[in-house]
């Protein structure tokens, strides 16, 4: 069930089957809207990603518009869960959020930069607003290794640069 807010009196809730749909014309859109941005050598450079955040939705959305430009995804739900995965499968990139269970995201940065250090790692938050921490955790993300932090909500093309900048080295 994906719930979009639309500021500031109207929530709309998809069930699993309009979901799929909605998925597949975000596909559709990004692709189109995206992938013109990269040129043929940077194209033919197209990285493995780890996505580590607790919302599904947010790693859904994340998910399809890399998809659509040719990456290859891998998700996790939480820190310790990313750790493991990119422990088992390395890879080039990794973005997370800051606020998960189990290890948040300064954690899991710390875990992978230690085995893959040149690993780049965007991060991004948006839960510590509620209370206050959303800067303080940022500048902790990047003081623990992050190339690239955003504020929640950030716009694909905000996502996209981080993306293209962190994997140019």
């Amino acid at each position: 069930m994906v719930k979009i807010s639309k500021p500031p009196t109207q929530t709309f809730t998809f069930s699993r089957d309009v979901e799929i749909k909605l998925l597949y014309v975000m596909k559709s859109l990004f692709s189109r809207r995206v992938m013109h941005r990269f040129t043929q050598d940077e194209a033919n450079a197209l990285a493995h990603i780890l996505i580590m955040d607790d919302d599904p939705g947010i790693l859904a959305y994340v998910r399809t518009a890399l998809e659509a430009e040719g990456h290859q995804v891998t998700l996790a739900l939480n820190g310790a869960e990313g750790v493991k995965q990119f422990q088992r499968t390395p890879t080039q990139l990794v973005i997370t959020d800051i606020f998960m269970p189990e290890m948040d995201g300064l954690g899991a940065i710390r875990e992978i930069l230690k085995v893959a250090p040149e690993t780049p790692v965007i991060a991004f938050s948006g839960e510590g607003k509620q209370m206050g921490m959303d800067s303080f955790a940022l500048n902790a993300a990047r003081k623990s290794g992050a190339v690239a932090v955003l504020e929640k909500p950030f716009s694909l093309n905000d996502l996209m640069d981080a993306i293209h900048k962190a994997l140019q080295g």
